[in-house]
C-alpha cells in the first residue's frame, strides 16, 4: 500500500470465519468473570513532568452505554477500515515457537484474557470509564494469533497475514526486537494500528517510529536509567562497572545505555565485552571481566540465555565481590536462573506483587483463569488490548487516524503502574520503572522483590532528545 496522503479504497467484503492457520478465541474463557464492582477512581497521582502537557488521567468508573460507529462518509476506506458485520479482528503476533516461546505464551494468555473482559466484562473493562464489557462500539472482538517464531521474516509474514487475511483492525506483540521493527512497519505501510507488548529498543520509538505504532513498555535507556538510581543510591557515586552484552541491536543498545547513564552518575568504565550471537559457552568472556576492579557488572543478555549467563558467572564466584545486574527480569529469566537470582538488581516492565488496584485487579483474574499470577509479558499484552479499545471507545469509531489521536498525548493511570503519558512526540510511554532485587528462591511468594520504583520523570527523556528526536512519525492516512 502506498504512503501518501491519498486513502486508498480498499473496499473488501468482511470476512464471516476466522482463517484456519491462526489460532482463534473470542468470548468464552472458562474461570474469568467480573470483579463485582467498578472502581472509582485512578490511583498514584504522581507527576510525569515532560516537554509534553500532561492532562489528568480519564475517570474509571464503569459505563453501560455503548457508541455506535460514527463517521460514514466522513472517513473514508483506510487500512482495513470501514469495519463491516457485527465482529472485529484484533491480530496477535506472539512466538508461539522459537527461542521466546515462554514469552509468547504469557504474552497469548493476557491477549486472550483481555478479549474474554471486552466481550463479557471483568478485569479493567469492569473499572474503566471507556469500556462497557459488551465488545468494542457493540461489536465482538475476535482474537487471532499468528506465531513469529521470534524470526523477523515469520513476524512479517505473520503481520501481513493478519492485516491481509484476517483483516485485523489491530495488531500487538512483542518479545523480540528485530521482529517488532518488522511488524511496526508492515502496519505502518498497511495504516493498521500496532501496539508493541515487549519490546524496549529506543530505536522502535525512536528513528524507526512509525504514526501507526505506539509501546507502554519502558525502553533499554529508560531501564538503565533506573538500573543505575538504584544502584548509585546503594553502592555510592564513584564506582566502576563492567559489561558483558551480546554483539547484535539489542545488546549493544544495553551497552551504550549502561555506560551513558552510570558514567553520568559519576561511575568510572570497566571492561566493556561483547559476545557473537549464539555463544553457548561464556567462559573465556567472563574470565576478562577483573573482580577486584568491578563494583557492578551488567550482563546484557535476556531471557534464558541472559539466566544461563548469570549461573556461569555466580559458579566462577564473580558475585562474591561484584553486584551483578541484568537489563530485564522475567519470569522466563527466574525460572531458568534458580538460586543465582540472589542479589542481583535487574528492571522490570511490572510485578505482580505490587499492591495497587488495578494490579490487583489483574492478578487476581489472571490467577481465576490460568491458576498461577500473570508475568510482565502477559500485563503489556492486556493493557495494549485495553488501551486500543479504550481509545477506539472515546474516538467512537475504528477510524485509525481518530484512534491515534485519542492515544497520542494520552494520560492515563489505570494499567498497574501509576501515571503515564503517551507522549505525541515518538508514542512512546512515560512511565515508572520497577528495579527489583533476587532473593532466595524459598524466600517468599516470588524470588524478587521490588527494591525501588523510579518515577518517569527522572528515567525520561526530552523529545527534543535522542532518540526521540531523531523520529519522524509519518502520515495518518
Amino acid at each position: 500500500m502506498n504512503e501518501t496522503d491519498e486513502e486508498p479504497d480498499r473496499g473488501r467484503s468482511r470476512r464471516r470465519v476466522l482463517a484456519a492457520a491462526g489460532s482463534a478465541f473470542g468470548a468464552g474463557l472458562a474461570g474469568c468473570g467480573g470483579d463485582g464492582g467498578a472502581e472509582t477512581e485512578a490511583d498514584d497521582p504522581d507527576q510525569i513532568e515532560t516537554d509534553e502537557t500532561t492532562p489528568e488521567p480519564t475517570a474509571t468508573t464503569a459505563t453501560t452505554t455503548v457508541p455506535a460507529e460514527r463517521g460514514g462518509d466522513d472517513f473514508p476506506p483506510l487500512g482495513n477500515y470501514p469495519v463491516e458485520g457485527d465482529s472485529v479482528t484484533y491480530g496477535f503476533t506472539v512466538p508461539v515457537s522459537g527461542p521466546f516461546s515462554a514469552l509468547g505464551e504469557a504474552e497469548r494468555r493476557g491477549y486472550e484474557l483481555a478479549v474474554q473482559h471486552l466481550n463479557e466484562g471483568g478485569g479493567w473493562a469492569d473499572s474503566w470509564t471507556d469500556l462497557s464489557g459488551d465488545g468494542v462500539l457493540g461489536y465482538t472482538v475476535e482474537g487471532v494469533v499468528r506465531d513469529t517464531a521470534t524470526d523477523p521474516a515469520e513476524a512479517r509474514q505473520a503481520a501481513a497475514e493478519l492485516i491481509d487475511r484476517d483483516e485485523a483492525l489491530l495488531v500487538s506483540g512483542g518479545a523480540s526486537t528485530a521482529a517488532a521493527f518488522t511488524i511496526q512497519e508492515v502496519c505502518q505501510q498497511e495504516r493498521v494500528q500496532y501496539m508493541a507488548a515487549l519490546t524496549q529498543s529506543p530505536v522502535l520509538t525512536g528513528e524507526q517510529c512509525a504514526r501507526y505504532g505506539f509501546r507502554e513498555m519502558h525502553t533499554v535507556s529508560m531501564g538503565a536509567s533506573a538500573l543505575a538510581t538504584t544502584l548509585t543510591d546503594e553502592l555510592g557515586e564513584d564506582g566502576t562497572f563492567s559489561v558483558l552484552y551480546p554483539d547484535y541491536a539489542y545488546g549493544q543498545s544495553v551497552q551504550e545505555s549502561v555506560r551513558r547513564q552510570f558514567e553520568g552518575r559519576g561511575w568510572t568504565t570497566g571492561e566493556t565485552v561483547s559476545t557473537p550471537l549464539g555463544t553457548e559457552d561464556y567462559t573465556t568472556f567472563l574470565e576478562s571481566i577483573p573482580q577486584n576492579e568491578t563494583d557492578v557488572l551488567v550482563l546484557g543478555q535476556f531471557g534464558n540465555r541472559g539466566a544461563q549467563v548469570l549461573r556461569r558467572a555466580t559458579e566462577m564466584g564473580l558475585a562474591t565481590d561484584t553486584t551483578l545486574a541484568v537489563p530485564l527480569i522475567d519470569r522466563t529469566f527466574l525460572e531458568t536462573a534458580g538460586s543465582a537470582i540472589d542479589g542481583v538488581y535487574g528492571t522490570a516492565d511490572w510485578h505482580w506483587t505490587r499492591d495497587e488496584r488495578f494490579s490487583n485487579a489483574f492478578t487476581e483474574r489472571f490467577r481465576a483463569a490460568y491458576d498461577q499470577p500473570p508475568s510482565s509479558a502477559a500485563r503489556l499484552a492486556y493493557a495494549a488490548t485495553m488501551r486500543y479499545s479504550a481509545a477506539v471507545e472515546r474516538a467512537g469509531t475504528f477510524y485509525p487516524p481518530e484512534v491515534i489521536r485519542e492515544l497520542e498525548g494520552n494520560s492515563y493511570a489505570n494499567t498497574g503502574l501509576g501515571r503515564a503519558l503517551s507522549r505525541a512526540c515518538d508514542h512512546q510511554s512515560i512511565r515508572s520503572v520497577y528495579v527489583l532485587r533476587g532473593q532466595e528462591p524459598d524466600s517468599g511468594p516470588a524470588p524478587v522483590e521490588i527494591a525501588e520504583t523510579v518515577d518517569g520523570s527522572s528515567v525520561a527523556y526530552a523529545c527534543s532528545e535522542s532518540p526521540a528526536s531523531e523520529c519522524e512519525l509519518g502520515d495518518y492516512r
